[in-house]
């Protein structure tokens, strides 16, 4: 039989497929690189820094600055937490040492061997005591701004890449948030601006791609090259089945559909 060389618009749809796995291939990449995240701690979060930086260094345009995106997102996240840790350890050093004065200035006011009692000494320690207190409170307060603050940044990066629908990315950094907000903050001093509805929606979606994921891919693949031949009359068809590409692109979209139905 003679041989026929594919269409031109079949050519440029297999190009097509070719840029769109070679995409998803690389938006895969993204969740492996915060895969540490599972646990998120400060050696877990350096890791996936390194995983991000490592990543972009192989990739180019859009999916280059997403991955330097996070990287600098995820940094910046979990420094602002350190910082938060440094100053309650901070605050909890000052509120022994303030105690400690507390003591000497009541000792200042019990009368000595004379008889006499120290007022002014009394009232230095009960204020350097205050200002050990104020300072520190002053040094959390300031590192917890700057902790709501990053966690207002990861929002935004969440709505931004929940509008490419990269589920598994917006899945990681929502319950990176939760849990630094959680550990690291007073209760309701940060609230995410990403609704509740959306992360659920955000696993459910994921869910099914799992599914289908889970789906050995020959098999579709298998049913729509077997169509396409019986379609154009190849070996294995009729040469009176043939019809237009137009009617073979929606067998396919049916074909599609119910493989997804069955997933």
């Amino acid at each position: 039989m003679k041989q026929y060389p594919p269409p031109l618009r079949w050519v440029r749809a297999c190009a097509v497929l070719s840029l769109a796995w070679l995409c998803n291939a690389l938006a895969a990449d993204l969740p492996v690189a915060l895969g540490p995240l599972q646990h998120p701690d400060l050696p877990n979060a350096k890791l996936t820094v390194a995983n991000l930086t490592q990543l972009a260094a192989t990739q180019h345009g859009a999916a280059k600055a997403q991955a330097e995106r996070l990287a600098i997102l995820i940094k910046n996240l979990f420094t602002a937490e350190y910082q938060v840790t440094k100053a309650l350890t901070a605050a909890t050093q000052a509120e022994a040492e303030a105690r400690r004065k507390e003591r000497n200035a009541a000792d200042w006011m019990k009368p000595n061997i004379l008889g006499r009692i120290n007022e002014v000494a009394s009232r230095e320690a009960l204020a350097k005591a205050a200002a050990l207190r104020r300072d520190a409170s002053q040094r959390l307060a300031e590192a917890r701004e700057q902790l709501v603050e990053q966690l207002r940044e990861t929002d935004s990066v969440i709505e931004d890449f929940h509008k490419l629908e990269e589920f598994d990315v917006v899945l990681v950094l929502v319950d990176t948030s939760a849990t630094l907000a959680k550990r690291s903050l007073p209760n309701k001093a940060f609230t995410s601006t990403f609704p509740p509805e959306c992360v659920a929606a955000a696993r459910a979606a994921l869910r099914r791609r799992q599914l289908q994921d889970a789906i050995p891919p020959t098999t579709a693949i298998d049913r729509h090259s077997m169509e396409i031949m019986r379609l154009r009359g190849m070996p294995g068809g009729n040469s009176r089945q043939r019809l237009d590409l137009g009617d073979v692109h929606h067998r396919l979209v049916a074909l599609s559909a119910l493989d997804a139905a069955v997933c």
